[in-house]
């Protein structure tokens, strides 16, 4: 489980940054799409609920985010993270563990250096837009609003995200 281990991407030595980025460059699971993106890295990432609850409750697909954080730390991209999509992550981590283990994770969401963008109007207008024309849950076009806004990858395992690949990057995890 992610309390674990160390959380924050600062205390990965150089060395250990490095060789993330070389198991991201040479791993048989989508080794042409990673060296495609280690070309050209996105500078601008954005972060969904699937994909964060994947990284902190250590599953399979959540090696490859830590992978994505540790690659965006070194070469310094925005990790951004809509406030509706922490807050889901907040109440999934409260009902299936404590408020506080959820607290707790927040907080080490921060300082992996992920910012939380709030829901101003712009945003929220935009979100009811994507919610207007597809299937898919509010807080998912809150991701989708922020990553097309910023010209952002959107990294998700979410199937639900499928239906916005033509409006929106996406690395799938």
């Amino acid at each position: 489980m992610w309390w674990k281990r160390p959380c924050a991407l600062e205390t990965l030595s150089s060395g250990e940054a490095q060789y993330l980025n070389r198991c991201a460059l040479i791993s048989n699971v989508g080794a042409s799409t990673r060296i495609e993106n280690a070309v050209r890295r996105p500078k601008t990432i954005v972060l969904d609920s699937w994909a964060v609850l994947a990284y902190l409750e250590d599953e399979n697909s959540g090696k490859q985010v830590a992978e994505i954080l540790a690659d965006a730390h070194a070469h310094r991209a925005s990790l951004l993270m809509p406030t509706v999509n922490v807050g889901e992550v907040w109440y999934i981590l409260a009902r299936e563990v404590s408020e506080t283990d959820a607290e707790r994770a927040i907080t080490d969401l921060k300082q992996l250096g992920i910012q939380f963008i709030d829901a101003d109007w712009n945003l929220t207008r935009l979100a009811a837009g994507f919610k207007a024309k597809h299937r898919m849950s509010y807080a998912d076009c809150f991701a989708a609003t922020l990553a097309k806004e910023n010209k952002a990858e959107l990294v998700t395992g979410d199937k639900e995200f499928k239906q916005v690949e033509g409006e929106i990057k996406i690395h799938w995890v």
